[in-house]
């Protein structure tokens, strides 16, 4: 598998996603979808650090 550097500078496509939920069960849905990256948007929903550390860690 390559990392999400080596494909950029391959010039190949990557697939990635945000998250605005605060339930930790997305990462293992879209782990399953194959994307390159995912992002946690913090900014229009609030997400305590306690909420935010399960999300992290998945």
């Amino acid at each position: 598998m390559m990392s999400l550097l080596s494909t950029i500078k391959a010039e190949k496509l990557i697939f990635g996603t945000g998250i605005t939920s605060h339930n930790p069960l997305w990462s293992k849905v879209l782990q399953r979808v194959g994307i390159d990256f995912v992002f946690i948007d913090t900014e229009h929903i609030p997400i305590a650090p306690n909420e935010l550390a399960p999300i992290c860690q998945m």
